[in-house]
């Protein structure tokens, strides 16, 4: 691609990275979330990003695990410390949350561009949405998935895939099919499974209006080739080739249709 478009087509995207995308009718004031309980394993060096999450999720239930060291700023919220597997301490912060709340998982490296969790999560819930994560910016947020990039002047998609991360929700229904969430390895994979959910009549999607910024890279320092095996094989089970034969876009919500 010549040197001139590339600028030009990285310009647009900023442009609609720059623009809000949640409309006024649909601000936070006039959106009512669901009951819900936020989860997140957390690093001390990204304890004010974690700030915001708890400041965003005030009056709902929270549980925090700190890998490191228990920050003062977070200790309120904090129910132990210590190493382990991400889906590992999930699982053990996830224990007694009540049934009937939506359960919010979320690194702890990530920015809402606009809205934030609550509101994020009352369109998940107003979307009839079970298994659902925000949209990533398209300029500035790391992701794996194209799509995951947020769509411009849509409220929200109804898709055939949802990733593990950096931020997903799950709704009371969806709760009793995913949780306990499988510890074994890194979690590659598990985006099949709740794939498959869908013959169980669970609906996934992303939910535009809310995009967020992932600020961390894909990690590395990882032997990843037993995961890759694993997800191969989970691939060939299904009749699939690649994520590429899962991933779709259902149907849109638009703005204008809300």
């Amino acid at each position: 691609m010549h040197p001139r478009v590339t600028r030009v087509s990285r310009g647009l995207l900023r442009g609609l990275d720059a623009f809000d995308p949640l409309p006024p009718l649909l601000r936070r004031s006039h959106l009512r979330p669901p009951p819900a309980t936020m989860l997140s394993v957390y690093r001390s060096r990204n304890c004010a990003l974690v700030q915001r999450m708890v400041r965003d999720m005030h009056g709902h239930h929270m549980g925090l695990w700190a890998l490191d060291e228990i920050t003062p700023e977070l200790e309120t919220h904090t129910m132990g410390s210590g190493p382990g597997g991400r889906f590992q301490l999930l699982n053990r912060l996830a224990v007694g949350v009540p049934p009937h709340h939506w359960l919010l998982v979320s690194d702890d490296d990530v920015v809402f561009k606009s809205g934030g969790l609550l509101t994020f999560l009352a369109l998940a819930d107003r979307l009839e949405l079970d298994i659902v994560q925000p949209a990533h910016t398209v300029v500035g947020s790391t992701y794996s998935h194209t799509i995951t990039g947020r769509r411009p002047f849509r409220l929200g998609r109804e898709t055939t895939f949802v990733e593990i991360g950096p931020v997903v929700a799950f709704s009371p229904t969806a709760r009793r099919h995913v949780v306990p969430f499988p510890e074994g390895g890194m979690g590659w994979g598990t985006e099949l499974s709740w794939y498959d959910l869908q013959r169980e009549g669970l609906r996934l999607g992303i939910i535009d209006a809310t995009p967020l910024r992932h600020v961390s890279p894909v990690g590395t320092g990882y032997d990843f080739s037993a995961e890759g095996a694993r997800l191969r094989r989970m691939f060939d089970e299904r009749g699939l080739r690649d994520w590429g034969d899962v991933q779709r876009t259902v149907r849109s919500r638009y703005f204008w249709s809300a």
